[in-house]
């Protein structure tokens, strides 16, 4: 069997239980399910034990790593903003052959999970992609956003004609 080059796991797929807990018990409940992302460039596969949810962040980096294959997966960012505040960002994330993270976007259209999620502010707001060994370049946008011009044509203003696409649409 060969490998497959990109896997793109579907919106939510890791914390849709914490969305359930989160409507009956407010926006609290659905941090435990968050993942404070490092820096791109950054191998979370060689991240050490003890982090707040750092295994599973490195499962996803050395499942990338042990498949040899780019993997996009859907998580929830936990970005915190001094005095004890955060913000939950609905994230796609991208590891390459070799489990580094390559990108993160924001998702910039929540559709209806505010204030349970954070809709990045319009200075937040940053178009992603990542550039592959096999020479394509792929953006990131996730299921509502495909609904709105932007983020997808600032990407393909920049030359960006392959994309992944995370989703939980409902058919």
């Amino acid at each position: 069997l060969g490998t497959c080059d990109l896997v793109v796991l579907p919106e939510l797929v890791f914390y849709y239980a914490g969305i359930e807990r989160a409507l009956a018990e407010g926006k609290a409940a659905l941090r435990e399910y968050a993942v404070p992302l490092p820096p791109v460039g950054s191998n979370p596969c060689a991240f050490k034990p003890g982090q707040q949810n750092a295994a599973f962040l490195r499962s996803l980096s050395c499942t990338a790593r042990d498949l040899g294959s780019y993997v996009v997966a859907n998580v929830l960012d936990l970005v915190e903003t001094g005095g004890g505040g955060y913000k939950l960002f609905n994230t796609d994330v991208a590891f390459d052959r070799t489990g580094s993270l390559v990108a993160k976007y924001w998702k910039w259209h929540t559709f209806g999970l505010s204030p349970l999620i954070d809709q990045p502010g319009e200075c937040e707001r940053r178009p992603a992609s990542f550039e592959t060994d096999f020479g394509v370049p792929f953006g990131l946008f996730v299921c509502f956003d495909i609904e709105f011009e932007d983020p997808v044509q600032v990407l393909l203003d920049e030359g960006v004609r392959h994309f992944t696409f995370s989703s939980a649409w409902v058919n």
